[in-house]
């Protein structure tokens, strides 16, 4: 199921409400693939990355 996560974290056209909401998820990859969104908000952003 991580694989279907993290595709759906990176999904560009997916809403930043559900991008955080795959945040609480708390997976490693789910966070790698969502920081490379563009449509993540930039405060969530800034906590995924060291």
């Amino acid at each position: 199921m991580n694989h279907l996560l993290c595709g759906l974290a990176a999904n560009p056209a997916l809403p930043p409400e559900a991008i955080t909401g795959l945040l609480a998820d708390e997976d490693h990859r789910v966070a790698e693939e969502a920081a490379g969104n563009p449509s993540l908000p930039r405060d969530v952003m800034v906590e995924l990355v060291p």
